[in-house]
């Protein structure tokens, strides 16, 4: 399957509308970055000032301003991308759109909140079904400088050992 197909397939995380699966708890702050288990390269996400640190192990492609990342064996594979948006809940539809495009029969526990070096964002996992076969998802939306929000969905098959993807999460640095 085509990098760039697999990327949109997170895009249909949202079987149920996500602003349903939003938890109004009290912001949760992150556990400290240990970063990649590996060196890797810091990559730059475009129309944003912020970058993720990717680790040597996988791969990274640029396509119409989507940023993919391809785990080892294709067994993960995150997008990123950066939309105009006001705030977090402004970008839920845009999140909702896109992965409705691929992703079938989702189910997206509650986001949550949190910051990210010290930016707003939202967190969630779910699954749902490509092509068929059950896929685990993770979504993160960060509020960066500029009303701009980056948005970040992965898919991986299940039972895949997501270390490698939860460093590159808690990676989203400031330029």
């Amino acid at each position: 399957m085509r990098l760039r197909s697999s990327l949109v397939l997170l895009a249909a995380l949202a079987a149920a509308p996500l602003e349903a699966c939003r938890c109004r708890e009290e912001p949760v702050v992150p556990p400290p970055d240990p970063g990649p288990r590996e060196a890797g390269e810091r990559v730059p996400i475009p129309g944003a000032t912020v970058s993720l640190l990717v680790p040597e192990r996988w791969k990274h492609e640029l396509e119409d301003d989507v940023l993919s990342l391809i785990g080892p064996e294709a067994r993960v594979i995150l997008t990123v991308m950066t939309v105009d948006a006001a705030g977090l809940d402004a970008s839920l539809s845009v999140l909702d759109r896109e992965l409705r495009r691929v992703v079938r029969g989702v189910a997206l526990r509650e986001l949550r909140d949190l910051q990210v070096d010290e930016m707003p964002a939202l967190v969630g996992e779910g699954e749902g079904r490509l092509d068929g076969e059950r896929v685990d998802l993770c979504v993160l939306l960060v509020r960066v400088p500029g009303r701009k929000v980056v948005i970040l969905f992965g898919v991986a098959l299940p039972d895949t050992e997501d270390a490698d993807t939860q460093a590159i999460l808690g990676s989203l640095r400031r330029l």
